[in-house]
């Protein structure tokens, strides 16, 4: 029964939150004074090797973790950089459009000019 085993390692199962390094370190504690009871050497040696592959895959799961974390953040950077780069990409689409359009409105112009002076002088 879990609010048992937190009354043995002197918590209070009533509490709503549990801090787990706290409750890590006395079950930590109990692990490291079972090993000085026990007086079987194989029942030792088999404690001490769960106790090992615990703190093993403790610090796996911690690295997997940080991995996780670090992942998230260069995600999220990259998102960043993703819409900085579209936006200046849209900047430079819309000056090229805008350049454009100046360019084909210039050129109307002119063909409208010109179409003026041949029709000038074919009157004449």
């Amino acid at each position: 029964d879990g609010s048992q085993v937190l009354e043995d390692l002197g918590l209070s199962a009533d509490e709503e939150r549990l801090d787990l390094k706290i409750v890590s370190q006395k079950l930590n504690d109990e692990i490291g004074q079972a090993l000085e009871i026990v007086s079987y050497a194989s029942v030792q040696a088999a404690i001490a090797t769960l106790y090992d592959e615990v703190v093993i895959v403790r610090n796996t799961l911690d690295n997997a973790i940080k991995e996780r974390d670090k992942l998230r953040a260069d995600i999220q950077e990259a998102q960043k950089r993703a819409e900085v780069l579209a936006m200046e990409m849209d900047e430079q689409n819309y000056q090229c459009d805008k350049l454009k359009q100046e360019e084909l409105q210039d050129l109307r112009q002119t063909w409208i000019e010109r179409l003026h002076s041949v029709e000038e002088k074919s009157k004449s």
